[in-house]
């Protein structure tokens, strides 16, 4: 199992406890999974796809590359924090997101 796979399992363990649930459509596209480990990460991911665009549209400019203000030392984990109450109202621990986009990479994150 990838570090990437772990941080999406132990985001879907806290927000499990949280009692979070994912919109029905992300539900419908990650249903499908087949693999066992993958679908542990499941509700992580689910999360995730909720929370991208905002994280996009904060970390990143328009034609790719991370955003001066996040170079020039912006909270990530601010940033990931105002994502989640945009989608929620559960305590969901900031610190889960924002270990996935670190490990994704920022420069990555915002490629286009």
């Amino acid at each position: 199992m990838t570090d990437i796979q772990q941080k999406f399992e132990a985001l879907s363990e806290h927000l499990s406890s949280v009692g979070w649930t994912a919109d029905q459509a992300i539900v419908t596209v990650l249903d499908g999974d087949d693999d066992e480990d993958r679908k542990k990460g499941f509700l992580g991911k689910a999360f995730f796809l909720e929370v991208y665009s905002f994280l996009r549209e904060r970390l990143c400019k328009k034609e790719g590359g991370v955003k001066p203000a996040v170079e020039r030392g912006a909270t990530l984990l601010g940033i990931c924090a105002e994502a989640i109450e945009t989608i929620t109202d559960a305590k969901v621990n900031a610190s889960l997101l924002m270990d996935i986009v670190v490990s994704i990479g920022l420069e990555r994150f915002c490629m286009k």
